[in-house]
């Protein structure tokens, strides 16, 4: 073999390119798996995150919840009604059906509230209101909500 500069520098070039080449394949797998790792943490953490929002829509939902505020409400006795606006009534009957519940748990609790008297009286009392007293009008709901086309 002839020794020549040309020969000599590709000596030299070639094993050193080799070499770099292995490198940068070594630099690059592993920047992919850091990477890979990185995507994990981030889907856990991603994963985490909308659970949490789930929770917190789901307490938001709670906390917020009429029936919970009514309840509230009546146990630390505020006096507080929700709006007739928010009943969604099917038809007439329903609304009916749920003035007439309201009115007889009104009376259940306003006659528990009044003093007792003796029977003879009681019944003399409630014949002389019975004459005196028309006919209590039904409570009327404002509007019963129209179907909507989905619901017909």
């Amino acid at each position: 073999m002839k020794s020549g500069l040309f020969r000599d520098a590709l000596l030299v070039i070639a094993p050193c390119a080799v070499v770099l080449a292995g490198f940068s394949a070594i630099s690059h797998h592993q920047r992919l798996v850091e990477a890979g790792y990185e995507v994990a943490r981030l889907e856990t953490e991603r994963d985490a995150l909308r659970s949490e929002v789930e929770n917190r829509r789901v307490r938001v939902a709670h906390l917020s919840s009429p029936v919970r505020l009514m309840g509230e409400s009546r146990d630390r006795k505020l006096g507080v009604d929700y709006p007739i606006e928010w009943n969604r009534l099917a038809s007439d009957s329903d609304a009916g059906r749920l003035l007439f519940a309201r009115a007889e748990a009104k009376a259940a609790k306003t006659a528990k509230a009044a003093p007792k008297k003796a029977p003879a009286v009681k019944a003399n009392a409630a014949k002389a209101n019975a004459a005196k007293a028309p006919a209590a009008k039904p409570k009327t709901v404002a509007k019963a909500a129209k179907p909507r086309r989905g619901d017909r």
